[in-house]
């Protein structure tokens, strides 16, 4: 609770109160909407560039919502390259979901441990953000787990990054998101899709 004074009156409110109507109000979208809360991350990530607004991101929010009720088990995406797939998968999907409920697991694999551990960067930049803190007060990253490949939050969820070649036994998850699991070149090889297709 702040207190105010003003013409020698003294008055109280809330710190939610104390913010501008626009920051309430772009704070309670992004709470509440993911494609919000996309265009949000996105400028954590990239505060100079412009966010390209576009039906297919309202159409992937649109999955990656039902995905995070529970509502579709299985999801396949497929666009093309800089489509901000990876951004909304990877990284502000989990993020996401961690601030609805920070007990949820989520373990994120892409096709080499380089970019699995680029998302996982990404991802800690938006959840370590002032922006995200401001959006999601309640989910609060451990003392315990905050690397490259693994943050726990302080309820014991988590996001776990790891390759396709990485190990997972042991580990279960919530939601799990397979993002890239092959690299280009190595898609033209029959063994190397293989390779995938049997992990």
């Amino acid at each position: 609770m702040k207190t105010l004074t003003r013409n020698s009156q003294t008055l109280s409110c809330s710190p939610e109160l104390m913010l501008s109507p626009s920051t309430a109000h772009v704070n309670a979208a992004c709470r509440k909407d993911f494609v919000s809360f996309v265009r949000k991350s996105f400028h954590v990530l990239a505060p100079s560039a412009i966010f390209q607004m576009n039906w297919h991101i309202c159409a992937i929010a649109h999955y990656l919502e039902q995905v995070r009720l529970g509502k579709i088990k299985r999801l396949i995406i497929t666009v093309p390259p800089r489509s901000l797939k990876s951004i909304m998968c990877s990284v502000a999907f989990p993020a996401f979901v961690l601030g609805q409920d920070p007990t949820k697991r989520l373990i994120v694999v892409s096709y080499g441990a380089d970019l699995a551990i680029k998302h996982g960067n990404d991802f800690r930049a938006v959840v370590n953000s002032v922006e995200y803190r401001a959006i999601f007060p309640g989910m609060r990253i451990s003392a315990m787990k905050n690397t490259q490949t693994e943050v726990v939050t302080t309820q014991n969820g988590f996001r776990l990054a790891n390759s396709v070649d990485g190990a997972l036994t042991g580990r279960g998850g919530d939601i799990i998101v397979i993002d890239d699991p092959i690299a280009a070149l190595a898609a033209l090889s029959q063994k190397s899709r293989e390779h995938v297709r049997d992990w």
